[in-house]
């Protein structure tokens, strides 16, 4: 388990500020000698052609890219310690010990028993000893809480840093292929490129196009004459060369990102065929509700034969692309919860509802939606009578579980904190009528995340991930 020490991020982060600043001034610096040098018209020839195109292709990238990592690290990490203090603990001198929960949930058992002894014995005598243990229990059930917190704050910010972590190594690789792969030829006066793996400049230029986020600028890649040299694509227009449109042209090529040619047969083929299967399952493929197998073969004959005899011949499909989009929804097992209306999301919510492990009331709060880090999920959250919370979600296969694991339900529920100091409970349901601490349950996902989970926490999650 991890140990945090804010105090100590906080002075680094100061310290590279510090650092970054004299640097992003130096690298400015080189670029502005870089930019005048290409843009000069009075120097001629092959070889100061080549030099420039060398310098547009490479510096410029490699010094924006080393800049952005530079600004990207202090954002980050102040981004970093805004949410520890607003998700964990707000003081500027936190420090935490996770390895300490285990020891902490012991010593809070203990004195739990003590304090239930006490009330066997209860007298006048005994009341200032009981007040003792209720502040003992308040301090703990707080630094449990605290633990608890920076459990699920570790956990969603386990990839924080992995744009940032790509852009340096990219960084790193263009700095190394340039040292090995560029020779300056001093009988032609020009740089011998031809081992240069260009790729590696692409892929420093793709981490960076992810570090910014907000770079929304598009190219339209077909006013460009396009030259292949060595291992990647130049892009020019009016006979000069476009850096980032290069640049972007071959991040697109390399993530398989450029559009496709549209196949309009494919398409068109495509719709029949899930037209008619839609039909074959008794499912309107227009409307989506359901219809009688009479109907289903009144659509496939009658469409069959208006597109090969009727109407369609010789014609293309006019129905919408989102039709198609639709219906292949339909037909999938899990469909894209992003891409449903909100009546047809109610309408697969109130399907899995009759598979939970639990009874759900009609009284639930429902909420559908596709989670960024790519799974599917449906949540039924309510109160019952006592006012304990309890929330149960249905989910596809999230990342890091089990390939088999397919998608399963997990209820939760909250047990409000007591006026006499007791705080909230929230446990996850691992059989009937049996639960755990969602800290416990949270250390294991974690755990098994990193591959050091046991053969207890994975039996947990088993049992926690109820199958539909």
């Amino acid at each position: 388990m991890s140990r945090i020490d804010i105090g100590e991020i906080q002075t680094f982060a100061h310290q590279l500020h510090t650092a970054n600043e004299t640097a992003i001034k130096s690298i400015k610096d080189i670029k502005t000698a870089v930019k005048n040098y290409t843009e000069d018209g009075s120097l001629k020839g092959k070889a100061v052609d080549a030099s420039k195109n060398y310098y547009q292709m490479t510096y410029f990238p490699l010094c924006d890219a080393i800049i952005k990592a530079m600004n990207e690290s202090e954002e980050r990490l102040a981004q970093y310690i805004a949410d520890f203090h607003a998700q964990v603990d707000g003081s500027a001198d936190a420090r935490i010990d996770a390895d300490g929960l285990y020891e902490l949930g012991k010593m809070i058992d203990r004195i739990e028993a003590k304090k239930e002894a006490l009330v066997q014995q209860m007298n006048t005598g005994t009341e200032g000893q009981m007040q003792s243990y209720r502040s003992q229990l308040s301090i703990a059930y707080k630094q449990e809480n605290i633990l608890e917190k920076y459990l699920a704050f570790e956990q969603s910010h386990g990839s924080f840093f992995d744009n940032l972590t790509d852009l340096v190594q990219g960084i790193q690789q263009t700095i190394r292929e340039l040292q090995s792969n560029i020779q300056f030829n001093s009988k032609t006066g020009t740089y011998d490129m031809s081992k240069l793996n260009f790729t590696t400049v692409t892929r420093m230029q793709n981490a960076l196009g992810k570090a910014l986020k907000d770079n929304q600028t598009t190219f339209n890649f077909d006013e460009y004459q396009k030259t292949y040299r060595g291992q990647m694509w130049v892009l020019m227009k009016n006979g000069i060369v476009d850096v980032e449109a290069t640049n972007a042209y071959n991040a697109a090529m390399l993530n398989g990102e450029l559009p496709h040619e549209s196949n309009e047969a494919q398409e068109e083929a495509e719709l029949l065929q899930a037209i008619i299967q839609s039909a074959k399952e008794g499912v309107d493929p227009v409307t989506g509700q359901e219809i009688s197998k009479a109907q289903g073969f009144s659509i496939i004959s009658g469409f069959i034969f208006y597109y090969t005899a009727g109407g369609y011949k010789g014609k293309k499909l006019k129905i919408p692309k989102k039709l198609l989009n639709n219906i292949k929804n339909r037909r999938s097992k899990t469909p894209k919860l992003s891409t449903l209306s909100e009546k047809e999301q109610l309408k697969l919510a109130n399907k899995y509802k009759k598979k939970a492990p639990i009874a759900i009331p009609d009284n639930a709060k429902i909420k559908a939606q596709t989670k960024k880090a790519g799974y599917e999920q449906i949540s039924y959250k309510w109160k019952d009578a006592d006012g304990v919370t309890f929330e149960v979600r249905w989910h596809t296969r999230t990342p890091g579980a089990p390939k088999e694991q397919g998608n399963t339900f997990v209820v939760e529920k909250s047990i409000p904190g007591t006026a006499d100091g007791k705080l909230r409970v929230e446990q996850i349901m691992v059989g009937t009528d049996k639960w755990v601490s969602r800290i416990e349950w949270e250390k294991a996902i974690f755990a098994r995340k990193k591959g050091e989970s046991t053969l207890e926490q994975d039996k947990m999650l088993t049992d926690g991930h109820w199958k539909e």
